[in-house]
């Protein structure tokens, strides 16, 4: 996928539309006033085959932009179609200037585990894959709900921190059963000597 330059192309691909940002054809999407209509029709060409040759160089991947209460996402189906998930690939897709720009990146997977729907993995913007996220829970649920992966309207998913269920509700609210939570130091991470219901903080010294 290229998404290293400002300019965005949308052109008929496959019967498909296709949303690029393609190197070096910024100037090539604008017209200029006093350009006459055969430069403009020769610059359309050459764009087109610029275009033509990136999608052929490059994979082209399908998502969802999403957010709940403000928190966006960038929603991948890894089901139907096979995407590494690099950290640097991830920083490059979450460039809010030069890429698709998010908070949070979500995987829809196929579940490792019986009785399960789905494995829903989560990845910050630094590439780093995380255990938990409520709010893209919730875009999770609606995704692959609306997207007809499922029918159902309690869907159970594995994340990295455990099970948890997700409930479609009447006008398309989404309910989340984050499971109980976890005040073990180690799996926040906390640094400290044992769990207790205080603890004391030193701050500058």
């Amino acid at each position: 996928m290229v998404l290293k330059q400002i300019c965005k192309i949308k052109k008929h691909y496959k019967g498909k539309v296709v949303s690029l940002c393609v190197d070096g054809l910024r100037q090539l999407c604008l017209r200029d006033k006093f350009s006459s209509n055969r430069n403009y029709a020769h610059l359309r060409k050459q764009m087109s085959a610029q275009i033509q040759d990136a999608l052929a160089n490059q994979s082209v991947i399908k998502f969802t932009k999403m957010q709940g209460l403000g928190n966006d996402f960038m929603v991948i189906d890894a089901i139907h179609q096979r995407i590494e998930f690099e950290a640097s690939k991830i920083r490059e897709w979450s460039d809010r200037y030069f890429g698709i720009g998010f908070d949070q990146l979500l995987v829809v997977e196929n579940a490792t585990q019986e009785n399960v729907d789905f494995r829903y993995r989560i990845f910050n913007a630094d590439g780093s894959e995380v255990q938990q996220c409520g709010n893209g829970a919730r875009c999770f649920a609606r995704f692959v709900y609306d997207k007809g992966l499922t029918d159902k309207t309690e869907i159970t998913v594995e994340t990295a921190s455990g099970i948890i269920v997700l409930y479609i509700e009447e006008l398309g609210m989404v309910r989340v059963n984050m499971g109980a939570p976890n005040f073990e130091p180690t799996s926040l991470p906390f640094l400290t000597n044992e769990k207790s219901e205080e603890y004391a903080l030193n701050v500058l010294g």
